[in-house]
């Protein structure tokens, strides 16, 4: 698929450089008209190729990860509170 983008890209590049060149007889607006449609639809086409492309080949954003919740409730005397140890914060149970 990217190859192919890659070629629609630079065919319409192509025809953009060529159907700009200056000539005496590219003043007439008949003769333009059909370059400038053809080009407007081109580039068109082609920005929606890869705007769709870069959509559907996005990924998706990981699930947020659960809350730690204590299951078992402290010892008497004691509650669970959050202590730094060894650098990592963690929960931890605190008796009094």
């Amino acid at each position: 698929m990217r190859s192919l983008s890659k070629s629609l890209i630079a065919a319409v590049a192509a025809l953009g450089v060529i159907s700009a060149a200056a000539t005496p007889a590219a003043a007439n607006p008949l003769i333009i008209a059909p370059w400038a449609l053809a080009a407007i639809i081109g580039g068109s086409v082609v920005g929606g190729a890869v705007v769709g492309s870069a959509v559907a080949n996005s990924a998706a954003a990981p699930p947020p990860s659960p809350a730690v919740t204590v299951t078992n409730p402290p010892a008497p005397g004691c509650r669970w509170t959050h202590a730094r140890v060894e650098g990592v914060w963690r929960i931890v149970q605190v008796c009094d």
